[in-house]
């Protein structure tokens, strides 16, 4: 088991301890990546004449490997979850920054966040993103997939060490 992974898991788990905050975040953390996906799907630049990608792309791709580095299985799954969520920005966001664009972008992203406030409301705690924000917005996608395998009784040793 890798020791980063528990490190962070654990402090992630510190803030989302009660059952509603966790489900909170089920629907929160995933509305909330898709809605920064759109956001930076609107920054677009070319590695040749022929290829071209954009920082929504480029940052599953930083993701997937960051992911897939701190455990195969639970990083996996988190990946194919962020690439499905850049499939639905192409879908809905295909031409870059649009009025539409900007306005799904808007909607998601306060949606995302109400739903995890109220999940911080009932937990009686802060955000862990308010103590670490890079670890807790990098780490938030992973620890829902974990919980995931966690309640289908896989990956009981992890969750052991996350306590």
């Amino acid at each position: 088991m890798n020791a980063r992974l528990v490190n962070l898991m654990r402090d992630y788990r510190h803030y989302h301890v009660k059952a509603w905050t966790v489900y909170s975040h089920f629907i929160g953390i995933p509305v909330v990546t898709f809605s920064v996906l759109i956001f930076f799907s609107w920054f677009q630049f070319s590695l040749t004449n022929i290829i071209g990608i954009n920082l929504a792309w480029l940052g599953i791709i930083i993701l997937a490997i960051f992911y897939i580095s701190l455990d195969r299985a639970i990083g996996i799954v988190t990946t194919i979850g962020m690439i499905l969520l850049g499939w639905l920005v192409n879908v809905l966001s295909p031409d870059g920054l649009t009025l539409k664009s900007f306005i799904l972008f808007l909607v998601t992203f306060i949606l995302g966040w109400v739903f995890q406030l109220v999940g911080h409301v009932i937990e009686g705690r802060k955000p862990a993103l308010l103590d670490n924000f890079v670890a807790s917005v990098f780490i938030a996608p992973l620890f829902i997939v974990a919980e995931v395998f966690f309640r289908l009784g896989s990956k009981k040793d992890l969750q052991a060490a996350i306590k």
